[in-house]
């Protein structure tokens, strides 16, 4: 979703935008060897992820797809 797109994006799309540019940048979803890195960190922003879901489903009203 960028900026200078001027199109109506149904609350569904806004809230996986919302909720992918979240998921994109957490730890919990990168490949790490064995040992390597802070699997309690990782666990950690997982959870956090579960907030971030709730929190879009609340901004966006009307995603019934989303919120499954």
């Amino acid at each position: 979703m960028c900026e200078d797109d001027d199109r109506e994006l149904s609350p569904d799309a806004k809230a996986a935008h919302e909720f992918l540019a979240e998921l994109r940048t957490r730890i919990s979803i990168q490949p790490l060897a064995y040992q390597d890195g802070d699997e309690t960190r990782a666990l950690e922003s997982l959870v956090e992820l579960f907030g971030h879901a709730r929190a879009a489903i609340k901004k966006n009203p009307g995603c019934e797809e989303f919120a499954r």
